[in-house]
């Protein structure tokens, strides 16, 4: 084709514009034919004159969209030429995208593409257009395509049939959808299921960031669109799960629970015990885990589907499953009876009518064989089973959708005092111990189960396990869980029978350097209460209680240790100390878990309740007229408590931090601790130097650590009453690198400093600026300084 001087100096896409330009002025072909000669020798593309037209093919004029038509049917008269067959399928996807695309030419064009495109001829790719110019055409026009009657469903499939290329299946698989649930496709149904199921199930992997990658759900939403496919399909699932691959018996057994509650009870009916037997296998002779997961759901969706929840009368397939399951608990010691109780677990899931059948077949058999004395050897197997049932039964009533609850059912009224004996009874036994204590959990988890009266009968016996003398250490965490659950619902039950038991056990001194036994038992009981006393109540039982022990044990340590020798007083002051200090990380153990469970609503009161002694207790110590007998005066018990008030602190608002940090700069500053303390220390004339006085006492000196904790924990807005904020830094500074500094106090100076200048930089960037070089060239760089001052001071500017 020859192209004059003039068009030879346009760009491709001016020449495209410029033939668009003709053609609508002038609807002569030759233009039309340059537009496609320009396509296929790649000078532009398709989109390219999309774009040019798009005016004209928005536009409303009647003349404009004739013209839109005569281009829609130009692309149409081009798909049986194959070379010009994909630019036109591109140019038709684009039309019929366009939202003036009419109706009126939907019909044509889907004959069109029926009757001139062949598929087994081209590429994937451009099969892949077509079928894209189908999903728009049932997504824009379904009511059109409908209006075809069986002509659109014999012609689609005959489109579809033999596709498969994964590509071109996930597209195809949505519109297939779409087709079987929105039209009338009874006749055709044979059809749809012969050009879908064939390809079920799907074994291939697509490879790795594929981004047309197909997976099984897209298959099965397609499997599952229409209930006609109930009769074909179900004899296929039970051919494919004869196979012997791990991966394709789940995808069969997803496949089942997917579509038999669309396929109906009609077909669960007539095919209900075909499938059951089928599935049975994998349940109780599964391949896998997952195998055996996968069979189970497929039995709940089966026994949904063949009696719904409305229905009083269970199908008869159920009564035969529940008698089959009973007959394998026969023998509860035998590993079918394992799988015995996951398949009544699953009917527990269905339907109140199901769940009313189980409980009152198993429950009552398992409770006959426990008291059987010929099974006696076979307890701990049958307490198991009734745990695992009454996990199911706890399991279903705590649904947030359940549609239902223990109190609208009450199934087991009949059988509660016998249960309740049962798990009480086995508690008491080393073989069964462990499955009774589950099975208590699972008990006092179904709301509206057990009386007030009865849950104190249950607590009884697990108070027992908690004593000293039971050696049942690789429980504890066991009871120790579920007591922490009952005292969710019932904390003064807990608060009245269990906690006295526990601080019974707790020493008002530490026990002799000899005396092992006595400190593991301490050891455990604290254990035990900063894991059971997070709720509200039980919580300020515990920081009371451990208060007044903290007192009591630093208060008798002095007179303990007056007349010893030097050796005695140093054992004796160890084990004290361990004491308090497990005392102290109780307290910080309990902030933690109720933080982290968050339980931690009250802990803010605890700034007037806890830390006002915590203070009181150290303060005493430090400054009392012999602070080496004094036990507070420890270092490590310091760190613990800084811990429990760093915890407290936190969880207060800005208003509340402040009001207790002028009471603390103001006390650390004069030795005045009585506001500190809430006048547990009298305010009198300080007799030894202000803890942030670099001439203080040693033990004055560690208080420091408390004043540090409370710092940290400040939230952003919260300010450090001084005049001064640069120059209190500054000293903080200087003392924590005096020469009389202990590790103790530096690591609390330097974090006090870290702190206020991390949370208020912008405020106090000229300090750092100019303090930062000047504490170098001051404190660390000179040679001559001495070399723990120069250490101090390399700590100190790396923090």
């Amino acid at each position: 084709m020859d192209i004059d001087s003039t068009e030879q100096q346009l760009t491709p896409l001016e020449r495209c514009d410029r033939a668009v330009t003709a053609w609508l002025a002038t609807h002569g072909d030759e233009h039309v034919a340059r537009l496609i000669q320009g396509v296929a020798e790649k000078d532009f593309t398709l989109l390219n004159v999309i774009k040019a037209l798009g005016p004209s093919l928005t536009a409303e004029e009647g003349d404009h969209r004739s013209r839109a038509h005569v281009l829609l049917n130009f692309y149409q008269q081009k798909l049986d030429d194959s070379d010009t067959v994909v630019p036109a399928l591109n140019g038709l996807l684009t039309l019929v995208s366009l939202p003036t695309f009419a109706s009126s030419d939907v019909v044509s064009l889907f004959q069109a593409l029926v009757q001139h495109v062949n598929m087994k001829a081209h590429v994937q790719a451009t099969r892949y257009v077509l079928y894209r110019i189908l999903d728009t055409l049932v997504a824009k026009h379904r009511d059109v395509l409908k209006g075809m009657g069986d002509e659109f469903l014999r012609k689609y499939v005959s489109i579809i049939d033999g596709e498969k290329d994964p590509r071109n299946l996930l597209l195809l698989f949505s519109i297939d959808r779409v087709i079987l649930i929105e039209w009338e496709v009874k006749s055709y149904i044979e059809d749809f299921f012969d050009v879908t199921f064939c390809y079920f199930p799907i074994t291939f992997k697509p490879p790795p960031n594929d981004p047309y990658r197909i997976s099984t759900d897209d298959l099965k939403a397609a499997l599952s669109a229409s209930p006609f496919f109930g009769t074909l399909a179900v004899p296929l699932f039970l051919e494919k799960l004869a196979a012997t691959t791990a991966a394709v018996k789940q995808d069969v057994l997803q496949t089942m629970s997917i579509c038999l509650p669309v396929y109906g009870p009609a077909v669960a009916r007539k095919f209900g015990s075909t499938i059951w037997d089928a599935v049975k296998i994998e349940i109780f002779q599964p391949i896998d885990a997952e195998t055996e997961k996968t069979a189970l759901e497929a039995t709940t969706a089966l026994v949904r589907t063949l009696s719904p929840a409305d229905e009083t009368s269970p199908s008869p397939l159920v009564a035969t499953i529940i008698t089959e399951c009973i007959e394998i608990l026969k023998e509860p010691e035998k590993s079918k009876a394992q799988h015995a109780i996951k398949v009544l677990s699953a009917l527990l899931r269905t339907t109140p009518a199901i769940r009313s059948l189980v409980v009152a077949d198993a429950i009552p058999h398992l409770m006959k064989l426990y008291l059987d004395p010929a099974e006696a050897a076979q307890r701990s197997h049958i307490v198991l089973q009734l745990s695992n049932l009454l996990l199911t039964l706890q399991e279903v009533y705590a649904e947030d959708n359940s549609p239902t609850n223990y109190a609208q059912e009450r199934l087991l009224e009949a059988h509660k005092d016998q249960l309740i004996g049962v798990i009480s009874s086995s508690l008491k036994v080393e073989d069964t111990r462990m499955a009774a204590l589950s099975g208590t959990l699972h008990l006092v988890q179904i709301l509206g189960l057990l009386t007030e009266e009865e849950l104190g009968y249950l607590v009884q016996h697990l108070n027992e396990l908690l004593e000293p003398s039971s050696d049942l250490q690789d429980l504890k965490d066991v009871l120790l869980n579920l007591l922490t659950t009952i005292s969710k619902t019932n904390a003064s039950l807990v608060e009245q029978t269990t906690l006295p038991l526990l601080f019974g056990n707790l020493p008002d001194k530490a026990p002799t350097p000899d005396a092992k036994a006595e400190r593991a038992s301490y050891q455990r009981t604290l254990k035990c209460l900063s894991t059971l006393c997070l709720q509200q109540a039980l919580f300020e039982t515990l920081v009371i209680r451990l208060s007044t022990k903290l007192e009591l044990v630093c208060s008798e340590f002095p007179p303990l240790a007056e007349g010893k020798d030097e050796n005695e007083v140093t054992m004796l002051r160890e084990h004290s100390a361990a004491y308090v200090h497990a005392l102290l990380q109780t307290l910080e153990d309990a902030l933690d878990f109720k933080t982290a469970s968050k339980l931690d609503a009250d802990i803010p009161k605890y700034l007037d309740r806890l830390v006002p002694r915590l203070y009181a207790l150290f303060v005493e110590a430090a400054t009392s007229p012999k602070p080496s007998l004094a036990l507070a005066t420890d270092v490590r018990l310091l760190e613990v408590a800084s811990g429990v008030i760093l915890r407290v602190i936190r969880c207060n608002p800005s208003a509340r931090q402040s009001q207790l940090l002028a009471s603390l700069v103001a006390a650390f500053q004069t030795s005045n601790f009585g506001s500190l303390t809430n006048g547990q220390v009298s305010e009198t004339e300080p007799t030894i130097p202000a803890p942030l006085q670099i001439d203080a006492p040693e033990t004055s000196r560690n208080l420091v650590t408390l004043f540090a904790a409370p710092i940290i924990g400040l939230r952003k807005d919260v300010l450090l009453p001084v005049d001064d904020l640069p120059k209190f830094l500054q000293h903080i500074l200087d003392w924590g690198t005096a020469e009389n500094t202990t590790p103790l106090q530096s690591i609390a100076a330097f974090q006090i400093v870290s702190t206020v200048v991390n949370k208020q930089l912008e405020s106090l960037s000229t300090f750092v600026e100019t303090m930062l070089p000047t504490f170098w060239t001051t404190a660390v760089a000179p040679a001559g300084s001495d070399l723990n001052k120069r250490r101090s001071g390399i700590e100190a500017w790396t923090w």
